[in-house]
């Protein structure tokens, strides 16, 4: 009964405790043996909900292509946090998960965000270096 309570009382964001059955009892010996049978239900909502604000990132850093192209501080303030928040997303996942050596889809689907916006930023970058570029041409009559 107490490692029934104790149980119950266990609690994770990841997994969740279903149906508990006690099975029989046996007191042979020093050892008393107890059978517990109970289902884990995984829990999917951090993982969703990572994956959305990674979803969210990404949207933003390329709404930042249409931030007037003199607004250089919002744009890059813009790209750089959005960067920041994606990979420390993706560094929180590999900590919930087990240490595993092979690919799982969660982490390349953060790997595919954090690529995407650094390309976002590498195109505003290519943006702001050709319009300097073609500011600096001095026109002759």
């Amino acid at each position: 009964r107490i490692a029934m309570e104790k149980l119950e009382e266990m609690t994770n964001n990841e997994w969740e405790i279903g149906a508990q059955e006690q099975g029989e009892v046996r007191e042979a010996g020093l050892n008393p043996k107890v059978q517990v049978k109970f289902t884990l239900t995984r829990v999917p909502d951090p993982h969703v909900q990572s994956m959305a604000q990674s979803v969210l990132f990404v949207a933003v850093s390329y709404l930042g292509c249409w931030i007037a192209k003199g607004a250089v501080p919002a744009r890059v303030t813009l790209a750089i946090v959005t960067i920041l928040v994606v990979s420390n997303t993706q560094v929180a996942l590999k900590a919930q998960l087990p240490k595993i050596h092979y690919s799982v889809w969660l982490l390349d689907f953060q790997s595919g965000c954090l690529v995407f916006n650094v390309v976002s930023f590498i195109l505003y970058v290519l943006v702001n270096f050709g319009s300097q570029q073609k500011d600096s041409f001095v026109s002759i009559p």
